[in-house]
């Protein structure tokens, strides 16, 4: 639930990753809701940026994963990703 873009060069970027997700829409909010990320597939982490490229500060985040698996099922998941600078 951490992850921490400080350019170190370990744990810089935010994934979903599953060979089981055929296609994905997943989205990060701030604490007053805005959306400050979004993705639609496995190659594009959350870099700790919003949506212009602007570095946002250490804390807690909102996301939004509505996974669509190989199987033909979909499955919504949210939770909370804290990042760490």
């Amino acid at each position: 639930n951490v992850f921490t873009p400080n350019k170190d060069g370990v744990n810089e970027g935010l994934y979903v990753r599953s060979p089981r997700i055929a296609s994905m829409e997943f989205r990060i909010y701030d604490r007053w809701g805005k959306q400050v990320f979004k993705a639609f597939d496995q190659n594009t982490p959350w870099l700790g940026t919003d949506l212009q490229g602007n570095n946002l500060p250490a804390g807690v985040y909102a996301y939004f994963l509505n996974a669509h698996f190989n199987n033909g099922k979909n499955r919504i998941f949210k939770g909370n990703i804290t990042m760490v600078k």
